[in-house]
């Protein structure tokens, strides 16, 4: 990952499923749970961040300090319980 310093820093996020039914062709059916959508954290403090992230039940990783600049994934994406949210914070 860049250095969150960087004012041209990317953050990546992984959204984690569990297999639930392997089928006889190969594929497999995944069960991604309770889905809830993900706020926009621009301009928030890194408490509030942690705050609403632990209500809604997912996971954050905070990059940098200061102030909320960018996030992945984007606000309004529907993610399972428990997804983890990087949030890039600069001063």
């Amino acid at each position: 990952m860049p250095d969150a310093a960087s004012s041209s820093a990317s953050i990546h996020a992984a959204v984690v499923v569990r297999p639930v039914q392997p089928r006889a062709n190969g594929s497999v059916v995944v069960d991604a749970g309770q889905r809830v959508a993900v706020p926009s954290f621009a301009g928030a403090a890194l408490r509030k961040v942690v705050e609403t992230v632990a209500g809604l039940g997912l996971r954050v990783e905070p990059v940098g300090s200061g102030i909320a600049r960018e996030q992945v994934p984007a606000a309004g994406t529907r993610v399972a319980l428990g997804t983890e949210v990087v949030v890039r914070f600069e001063r």
